[in-house]
């Protein structure tokens, strides 16, 4: 079958795909496929067969009518090719949204097993997630990766969530400082800079190639383009003189992919300090954290009920007055501990520390830290033995806090 030099034909196994900037040179395309087919008897299936009109949303849908044969081919707003959905107007988040359903059902199943295996360890569970969600939610990243969307930053945050066993309303820059999993953001960016390297060293007669010549062209003139997103991507990330050289010098994708991610994250944790010191919430949790990066309770061997307590309580959601008063709008030096009555804020380290009807259970827990950890607590501020219980002595404090917090509970049910 031999199609107009200046058309483009995409082959791949039984799926075919004509591209043209006019409609007479696609009808000359689609005749071209129809004498073929009828030479060699084979039948076009016209209920899958469907034109896209590639446009601008204020430029209206062409008239031409094509055919092939005597048969009407249909317009379509949308088709999808190899997994990902194209629209009329290019609109990514079309296709994004398609991914985003994908990526939300692998994520329900993960979640699933997650549950009914009573917790994998962090390992494990990032692992699957990297394997079985991520590859859903980054699939052709490298065309559409350019901007934030809000859809798959949810979507990650849900399985950063289920795993800390933490609510809605935990503050983001918290619960995902404890993770410490690469932002979506940067997991995109990261995907854009590898089909970078793939183009710029393939043949400059391939398909490819030749799109990435005409935007580099076409940009000079437009802001909105694949090519200069790319390079806003490159110089943010330090690569900068590599991309104005056209070329990898010699260096592997995985190489410049992962020095684009350092250079990117060491900018993201910046961001990210700023989040959780303006985040009120968080007033525990930047005593505990100044970094983003995978917290040691989360690798400690704990259950997942008692991971869920050193989550909600290091990220300022635990269900105790200071963080309940909120949501009745008391003040908070008024939001005082129920249990004890001794005119105490109900804070974590009071919680934790302080509050007299836990003074048994504290004090056994105290022992068993000093006999594990070697640690005197005689000898530590309560921000020092704070930092301490939350950090390394996890696996004691996590069952003293799943205890205390029951004892809570009874004394106020007793009270009221």
């Amino acid at each position: 079958m031999t199609v107009p030099s200046n058309s483009i034909t995409l082959l791949y196994a039984d799926d075919i795909v004509f591209i043209s900037s006019s409609a007479a040179s696609l009808q000359t395309q689609l005749d071209t496929l129809n004498n073929w087919s009828r030479r060699w008897r084979l039948n076009v299936n016209i209920d899958k067969t469907k034109v896209l009109h590639v446009r601008k949303a204020t430029v209206a849908r062409s008239e031409f009518v094509f055919k092939i044969g005597d048969k009407i081919v249909d317009y379509t707003s949308q088709y999808r090719y190899l997994g990902l959905t194209v629209s009329e107007t290019l609109d990514y988040n079309i296709s994004v949204n398609e991914l985003i359903t994908g990526s939300s059902r692998a994520l329900g199943s993960l979640v699933s097993k997650y549950y009914s295996t009573d917790g994998f360890d962090y390992d494990t569970y990032t692992k699957l997630f990297e394997s079985t969600v991520a590859p859903i939610m980054t699939y052709c990243a490298g065309v559409w990766g350019f901007k934030a969307y809000e859809g798959l930053d949810k979507l990650q945050n849900r399985a950063i969530r289920s795993f800390l066993g933490v609510g809605k309303f935990t503050p983001i820059p918290g619960m995902t400082g404890e993770m410490a999993w690469i932002p979506v953001s940067i997991r995109n960016h990261c995907q854009m800079i590898k089909l970078w390297c793939r183009i710029v060293n393939m043949h400059s007669e391939r398909l490819p190639s030749r799109i990435y010549a005409w935007d580099c062209s076409f940009s000079r003139n437009h802001k909105d383009t694949w090519y200069n997103n790319i390079k806003s991507i490159m110089n943010e990330s330090g690569l900068d003189t590599l991309f104005n050289s056209k070329c990898t010098d010699g260096l592997s994708t995985k190489f410049i992919s992962n020095f684009a991610k350092d250079m990117l994250m060491q900018k993201y944790q910046i961001t990210w300090e700023k989040a959780v010191e303006a985040m009120p919430k968080l007033r525990t949790y930047r005593d505990l954290n100044t970094t983003y990066s995978v917290q040691p309770y989360l690798k400690s061997g704990i259950s997942r009920h008692e991971r869920s307590a050193i989550a909600r309580l290091r990220c300022g959601v635990f269900p105790l007055e200071i963080e309940k008063g909120r949501y009745r709008g008391v003040p908070a030096d008024r939001r005082l501990c129920k249990v004890c009555r001794t005119g105490s804020v109900e804070d974590e380290k009071h919680f934790l520390l302080h509050c007299p009807t836990y003074s048994l259970q504290r004090n056994r827990m105290f022992m068993d830290c000093q006999q594990r950890y070697n640690c005197n607590f005689d000898n530590m501020s309560d921000m020092d033995k704070f930092k301490f219980l939350l950090s390394a002595g996890v696996k004691i404090v996590s069952k003293f806090i799943t205890n205390i917090s029951d004892i809570r509970t009874q004394t106020l049910m007793r009270k009221n």
